[in-house]
């Protein structure tokens, strides 16, 4: 292959998340049937192939889900057969299904290749796939295809029922293929690694094993998997979906990654807590690239049976080691050298989501995990490079568990923060956490925080940005105070959240110390709507070209207004600093607490104390944070009284008492003359 391994791949539900997040994989299968959302991914990435899906076992989305009676499948006392926990019909694929005169007098094997390559344009899509082509009724102990009467697993047995199933289902994808030519993607979820019947294999280009916990089998794994991609339509895809019981079981992920890299697949990850594909998670060694494969897998060594065993496969600049088996196994340098496509040394590649685990030495040895889980197992990998390397992807903290990357954990909203489902663009991974108001949350009243705190890996710099939506309603702030606590200090900046809505906003690259010492902390001012949605760290190196210079101070700081309670203040921008910059925002504070932010050079005090003293100074800030050293400074007092008391209302409380109220506090004597 020209495209360099690790591959991967990601099947979602719905189309919430950004393109540039689908842009990071190879391999992209989405429910959404817009051009629009391909073009924008395959401006990212121009290589990515991108397939839509629908689910072909619940009728594709014909006639809105509610599928034609002739074209359901009954049981043997002539009930319709429902799957999903009753929410759906089963659709007989089969022979024996009945025409259907609303769609042509056709059977549903039949109509679907009239109508699934015109659901999406195929000139922009890649190809298709489906959400439930099941190689034989699965969970069904009662059905009857030949529609008799009589239930066909106690007519004909599990084999004629299955049998005649992907006869039906052969015709439907003999069809589609003749539709849709060669060189479109023809793309099953098989529901696990499970074979077809090999005219239906010679006719697709791959399946989806979702879902793919443990190991039960690795031979019988390993020739379901070799069957697709060595007689699949070309180019064969493969999507291997590897899951575990949390994001961070990065042993877990690593199993399926390395059980992937020993065929041409492609990989993928998920945690228990997404559900039915509503969220993928990425790793650094998803970031790698070790180039094509110089070898097929090799077993290194053989632990059991079914082939278990510890597994070599090389590649142009590196290798993938994986053990497949249910106990620990070490493997050293001098077991991989012996072996003919060797081209070490070889190196951990440096990460920072397990750092202790990828800590960029020299490959002398490592001992790989292997556990049983039930009756079944899951082992390890390790992927490594053939120079040295650093791979830290990049690391989101988002307000939810689901938009937050592995090793890290969602921000700590304090205060009145509420959810909304009023906000587009927001950064959501989930589909149904947006559709349910849980992508994005936003501050109404009072003092309320939102702190985003990375799990650095790799001390270094990391470039920092915000990323908010767009509220339909409502008055969004335009000056949210943000703090960004680094390694050498803490940098303030100013956000407009009324402009740059769904996009990654830059705010300045800082050195962070592994661990978590570092956050990215948002606050509310004033009465205005802030919202706290994610903040991304960006691995730079260990040296930057960051601008630490301060901007110049404010001058002239004055009061060009004054009232009996408010001070209006102006001042000038500063001049330009040594680097160029001015100031982008400027900071305010009476009496030494801060009032808030301004993005301009004036700034309104009110709630004050008629014939007051305020001592106030103006620091201002540069688009990366820096703040000056000397503010401006000044003091200014609220004006005397100037307006004489009137009375707003009056009013007999009984027959000896007179109610009256005045404008402001009046002299007592003087009120009751």
């Amino acid at each position: 292959s020209e495209q360099g391994f690790p591959r991967i791949g990601i099947f979602n539900f719905g189309r919430r998340a950004p393109s540039e997040w689908y842009a990071k994989f190879d391999f992209v299968v989405t429910t959404s049937k817009s051009s629009g959302f391909v073009n924008s991914v395959k401006s990212i990435n121009p290589n990515a192939k991108v397939l839509w899906t629908v689910d072909w076992q619940a009728g594709a989305g014909i006639n809105s889900w509610n599928l034609p009676a002739e074209w359901r499948v009954k049981d043997s006392d002539g009930r319709y057969v429902k799957i999903y926990g009753g929410n759906r019909y089963l659709a007989d694929f089969t022979n024996y299904c009945s025409p259907c005169p609303d769609y042509g007098n056709k059977k549903y094997n039949e109509y679907l290749a009239e109508y699934l390559p015109a659901q999406a344009d195929l000139n922009v899509f890649d190809g298709m796939s489906n959400d439930g082509a099941w190689r034989k009724p699965y969970g069904i102990s009662d059905i009857d295809l030949d529609k008799n009467g009589v239930n066909d697993y106690d007519e004909h047995g599990a084999s004629w029922v299955q049998n005649k199933w992907q006869e039906g289902l052969e015709v439907a994808v003999s069809n589609i293929r003749n539709a849709i030519g060669n060189n479109k993607i023809l793309f099953f979820n098989a529901g696990g690694m499970q074979e077809y019947n090999g005219s239906i294999i010679s006719k697709i280009n791959g399946i989806y094993s979702e879902d793919t916990r443990v190991m039960y089998s690795y031979r019988n794994f390993k020739n379901a998997y070799n069957n697709y991609c060595n007689n699949s339509v070309d180019p064969p895809v493969v999507l291997i979906d590897g899951e575990g019981s949390h994001k961070d079981d990065y042993y877990w992920m690593r199993f399926w990654l390395g059980v992937t890299m020993l065929g041409n697949g492609y990989a993928s990850f998920t945690e228990d807590a997404s559900g039915e594909h509503h969220y993928k998670c990425f790793y650094d060694e998803f970031e790698l690239n070790v180039g094509a494969p110089t070898s097929s897998a090799i077993q290194l060594s053989s632990t059991g049976q079914n082939d278990q065993g510890v597994y070599v496969r090389f590649f142009t600049n590196g290798v993938v080691i994986v053990n497949i088996d249910e106990s620990p196994h070490t493997i050293l340098d001098s077991d991989i050298r012996v072996l003919r496509d060797y081209d070490g040394p070889y190196y951990h590649f440096r990460g920072g989501q397990a750092p202790d685990f990828n800590d960029g030495t020299l490959f002398s040895s490592v001992t790989l995990s292997g556990r049983m889980v039930g009756s079944a197992y899951v082992g390890d990998a390790i992927v490594l490079v053939k120079n040295q390397t650093v791979s830290v992807t990049d690391i989101i903290v988002d307000n939810d568990n689901d938009g937050t990357s592995p090793g890290s954990e969602p921000a700590d909203c304090i205060g009145n923060w509420v959810k909304t489902n009023d906000v587009d663009d927001a950064w959501c991974l989930n589909y149904r956490s947006y559709e349910d108001a849980y992508a994005v949350k936003y501050c109404i009243s009072g003092p309320s925080s939102a702190t985003f705190t990375p799990t650095i890996g790799i001390s270094g710099f990391y470039e920092v940005y915000e990323w908010h939506g767009k509220l339909n309603s409502g008055n969004m702030a335009d000056n949210v105070p943000t703090e960004i606590k680094h390694a050498n200090g803490q940098a303030i900046k100013v956000i407009d959240q009324t402009q740059n809505s769904g996009k990654w906003n830059y705010l300045g690259t800082f050195y962070f110390n592994e661990g978590h010492d570092g956050y990215v902390k948002i606050e509310n001012y004033g009465s205005k709507i802030v919202i706290a949605d994610a903040i991304k760290f960006v691995y730079v190196g260990n040296s930057a070209d960051v601008d630490t210079l301060p901007p110049n101070s404010p001058r002239n700081l004055r009061a060009s207004e004054r009232t009996e309670s408010s001070i209006t203040l102006v001042w000038d921008p500063p001049t330009p600093a040594g680097d160029g910059d001015i100031a982008s925002s400027y900071e305010v504070m009476r009496n030494d607490v801060a009032l808030g932010y301004t993005f301009y050079n004036t700034f309104i005090d009110t709630g004050l104390i008629e014939n007051t003293e305020y001592s106030y100074a103006v620091f201002s800030i540069d688009d990366l944070g820096n703040k000056c050293t000397v503010p401006a400074t000044g003091v200014f007092a609220t004006m005397n009284d100037q307006e004489p008391p009137t009375v707003d209302s009056s009013f007999a409380v009984n027959s000896s008492l007179v109610s009256v109220v005045f404008s402001e506090p009046v002299e007592r004597t003087s009120a009751e003359n």
